[in-house]
């Protein structure tokens, strides 16, 4: 799942539903169910490796997610 919510953010980029596939992704990071080395294996089985550099602006950018009751003290 995280690795679709990752390529679907990917294509849909910072619009209102890019918003939702970043706020899913962080929700299962959160929820700590994410094994990422399958993550890894997958992403470069499908050579979607570039695509966490969306993720990681994303991550840079946000400060607040209320939707998910994060804050920067969270981070």
């Amino acid at each position: 799942l995280f690795c679709l919510k990752l390529y679907t953010l990917t294509q849909r980029g910072r619009l209102p539903k890019g918003q939702k596939d970043f706020i899913d992704i962080l929700s299962l990071h959160i929820a700590n169910i994410i094994n990422y080395k399958t993550v890894k294996e997958i992403l470069t089985k499908y050579q979607w490796l570039d695509s966490l550099k969306l993720l990681k602006e994303l991550f840079n950018e946000k400060t607040q997610l209320p939707e998910i009751n994060l804050n920067s003290h969270f981070y």
